[in-house]
């Protein structure tokens, strides 16, 4: 269902209607990736095809990049889904949880060029969450 709308980019997937411009962990992509990161950990690696984990994972860097474009640089964003003009970079369901996922995609074998097409995005991103807490 997923795979279908970003095959065909599809604002929503058709089945279970996912938002396919949310990439929050708690309701949106993110968390469909940590389900399939973990449904592979539990019941075993082939369960999720690694194909589909990979997809969704640059599907994620692709909105991410779109609305980092907002700060007019190159960072991962995710917008809050209960507040689209709220981006919580550092919260676990938010931006923080986006980036954790994909590292943990890369780790587990699932991204393995991560670091090296998209350390410039990440990078920017982590030193973005601690520009902003280092602020004050």
């Amino acid at each position: 269902d997923v795979q279908q709308a970003i095959n065909t980019n599809a604002s929503t997937s058709n089945i279970y209607k996912f938002d396919m411009t949310d990439g929050c962990i708690m309701t949106g992509l993110g968390g469909l990736l940590y389900g399939g990161i973990l449904t592979n950990e539990y019941f075993g690696v082939n369960t999720i095809d690694h194909g589909y984990i990979a997809n969704l994972s640059y599907y994620l860097i692709m909105i991410g990049e779109e609305l980092g474009k907002q700060f007019n640089t190159d960072i991962l964003a995710y917008k809050f889904n209960y507040d689209t003009s709220c981006f919580l970079p550092g919260s676990a369901e938010g931006n923080g949880g986006v980036i954790k996922m994909l590292l943990e995609a890369y780790n587990r074998g699932y991204l393995p060029d991560l670091l090296t097409k998209y350390k410039t995005q990440i990078q920017n991103t982590l030193d973005w969450f601690v520009s902003i807490q280092l602020a004050d």
